[in-house]
């Protein structure tokens, strides 16, 4: 099983590859080439990119604690991501793939 780093740091590989496509070779054979993967595999991952609408919620976590100082405890589906502190991930997410927009929902009381 990946840990949480190896599919974080595989994600922006990937991103890397479809963005050399628009940024610096402008084509997908050269590109495929250059990161030596065939270009079905780079259409597979611009199709699973390109169906992440933009502002749309694609990861979700549970919110466990609430620290007498604000700090939220949050746990994801790996158990590296048990009451782990909200702040420190979008810090460290913001700093390898920008501004992240963070919605903190509750259950609807109905």
């Amino acid at each position: 099983m990946m840990t949480e780093r190896e599919l974080s740091r595989r994600a922006r590989h990937r991103l890397a590859v479809l963005r050399h496509v628009e940024e610096v070779s402008g084509s997908v054979a050269a590109t495929c080439c250059y990161y030596g993967i065939s270009r079905q595999c780079y259409y597979v991952w611009l199709r699973r990119y390109d169906s992440i609408e933009k502002g749309t919620t694609h990861h979700a976590a549970i919110v466990t604690a609430v620290m007498p100082d604000g700090e939220i405890k949050y746990t994801q589906h790996t158990d590296s991501y048990q009451n782990v502190s909200l702040e420190g991930r979008i810090n460290a997410t913001e700093k390898h793939e920008g501004a992240q927009n963070v919605r903190i929902v509750g259950p609807n009381p109905d």
